[in-house]
C-alpha cells in the first residue's frame, strides 16, 4: 500500500512520537509510507527513517490543500491517515477533493464535525471509542479501537547501574522512595492531586520525593497553585520539577513507583513506557488507564481527584517491595503481549485493508 501518514503537532507529545513509529513500523512491513508535517514539528529534529514532506496544513487560502491534492493523484496513494485536529481537518477536505480513503486516529476526543466524514475513525482506548459513539454520535461499523503503542525496546533494558548514576544526577540518597510522574504539567494530568496527598504521604513514609517530568510554566496559575501548597507545608524540598527530558526512558530508571494521577486520560502511554521498563505504576481510573492496568496485578487503580486515595494506595506500594516487584514483572509481560508494535500495527494495516475492500465495492471503477 502507499501510505500518506499526516501529522499536525509541533510539540512532541504521544500523537507525534506514535505517528513516528507507526509509519516506520508499516514501511517495515514492505509498504510506501510518507508523513506530512509541519516545517517546525518536533518530527523534523528526529532521526525518522520514513521521507517527510513539509506543510502548514492550512486550510484557507486553498493552495496547500491543492498541492497536497496534485500529490495524492500524482503519487496514488492508498490511504490517508491523520493524528491531531488540524490534520483530521485537512484528511476531511483531501478526501473530498481527491476521494482518497481517509482514517483517522483520535488521540484526545473532541467535539469536531470532520470525524463524521472519515471512512474509520480509530479510537486510541475503549474509553475514546464510547465518548466517540455516546456524544459524538458516530455509528459502531464507522468505529474501531486500537490501542496506540511506545517503543518497547527502548524501555525494556534497564540495568541498575543507569538506575544509579540517574538517581546521583537528581541527589538522591539509596533510602529515599522517587515517586515520579511524567506528563505535561495540565490541570487533566491532575499533579495538584498527587502534591495535596503529599502531608500524608510523607507522614506515612518520610523519605519519599517526587519528580516531575514535561513541560511547565511558572508562571501559569495552575503550577503557582501547586507551589503555593508547598510552600504553605514546607515540601519544597520534597519535589523537583525536572522541566522536559528527551531521554525519559532513561530517568524512568531511577523512580520506585510511576504515579499517574490524571482526571483525563484518553490511554496513558506513560503507564506503557513505565511498565516496560519494569517500574510499577499507581494511577487513577480516568480514560483508558484501566485498559492498561489491572488493579493489584498489574499496578494500583484509584479514584480520580481523590488525594487521600491516591496517598494510600502509594504508601501500600511503598511498604510492600516484594508485591512492587511482583506487579512490575507481571505489569512487564501484560503489556510485551498486549501492546507489542508489531501486534497493533498489524490491526492498522488490517484496517486499512478493510476500508479500500470496501471502497472497492462502492466505487469499481477506482482500482
Amino acid at each position: 500500500m502507499k501510505i500518506l501518514q499526516i501529522v499536525s503537532g509541533r510539540e512532541v507529545n504521544g500523537a507525534l512520537v506514535y505517528a513516528k513509529l507507526l509509519a516506520e513500523q508499516l514501511q517495515g512491513r514492505g509498504h510506501q509510507v510518507t508523513l506530512m508535517v509541519r516545517p517546525e514539528s518536533w518530527m523534523c529534529k528526529q532521526l525518522v527513517s520514513v521521507p517527510l514532506v513539509h506543510s502548514h496544513m492550512n486550510r484557507f487560502p486553498p493552495s496547500e490543500l491543492m498541492r497536497t491534492a496534485r500529490m495524492i493523484r500524482e503519487k496514488k496513494f492508498d490511504v490517508v491517515h491523520t493524528h491531531m485536529s488540524r490534520a483530521h481537518h485537512f484528511g476531511m477536505l483531501l478526501k473530498f477533493l481527491t476521494r482518497v480513503a481517509t482514517i483517522a486516529t483520535c488521540h484526545a476526543p473532541r467535539l469536531h464535525p470532520h470525524w463524521h466524514f472519515h471512512d474509520l475513525v480509530i479510537a486510541n482506548s475503549h474509553a475514546t471509542l464510547q465518548h466517540l459513539q455516546n456524544v459524538v454520535r458516530l455509528p459502531k461499523d464507522r468505529l474501531e479501537t486500537i490501542h496506540c503503542f511506545v517503543d518497547l525496546e527502548n524501555f525494556l533494558h534497564v540495568e541498575s547501574r543507569n538506575r544509579v548514576f540517574y538517581r546521583r544526577v537528581l541527589h538522591l540518597r539509596d533510602d529515599e522512595f522517587l515517586i515520579g510522574v511524567v506528563g505535561g504539567v495540565l490541570q487533566r494530568k491532575g499533579q495538584d492531586v498527587l502534591v495535596r496527598a503529599l502531608p500524608q504521604i510523607l507522614k506515612a513514609i518520610p523519605t519519599a520525593k517526587v519528580a516531575f517530568i514535561g513541560r511547565f510554566h511558572r508562571r501559569e496559575a495552575y503550577v503557582q497553585k501547586m507551589r503555593g501548597f508547598q510552600l504553605k507545608h514546607n515540601l519544597l524540598r520534597k519535589v523537583k520539577w525536572l522541566g522536559i527530558r528527551n531521554n525519559v526512558n532513561e530517568y524512568l530508571q531511577a523512580f520506585d513507583l510511576t504515579v499517574i494521577p490524571s482526571n483525563q486520560e484518553p490511554l496513558g502511554l506513560v503507564a506503557i513506557e513505565s511498565q516496560a521498563a519494569g517500574v510499577p505504576v499507581v494511577a487513577t481510573t480516568a480514560g483508558g488507564l484501566p485498559e492498561i492496568i489491572s488493579d493489584h496485578r498489574t499496578g494500583w487503580l484509584v479514584p480520580t481527584n481523590d488525594p487521600r486515595a491516591l496517598a494510600d494506595a502509594i504508601i501500600h506500594a511503598a511498604r510492600n517491595p516484594h508485591q512492587r516487584s511482583e506487579i512490575a514483572a507481571s505489569a512487564r509481560q501484560t503489556v510485551q503481549e498486549n501492546f507489542s508494535p508489531a501486534l497493533l500495527t498489524s490491526k492498522v494495516e488490517q484496517a486499512y485493508e478493510r476500508i479500500l475492500g470496501k471502497r472497492l465495492q462502492r466505487f469499481p471503477h477506482a482500482a
